[in-house]
């Protein structure tokens, strides 16, 4: 019984996460379309994150700082 509601959390977080990197690439598409400036903060509030989940993820920080640089 335990192990269900185990696995239930599991694929929760997991849905969670692809949410969340979802949202920031299509914020990421709208600023880049609208000609925004693109920053961390920027970002997650367009996105609806946390700088810090934009740190934590390694292919979104790269992204996002070539694209800041640019």
């Amino acid at each position: 019984m335990p192990s269900r509601k185990i696995e239930a959390l599991k694929e929760a977080a997991i849905q969670k996460a692809k949410d969340s990197a979802l949202r920031v690439n299509k914020a990421l598409e709208n600023m880049i379309k609208q000609g925004q400036i693109i920053s961390f903060k920027s970002v997650a509030q367009s996105a609806n994150v946390s700088t810090a989940y934009l740190y934590k993820q390694p292919d979104l920080r790269s992204r996002i700082e070539n694209l800041r640089d640019h």
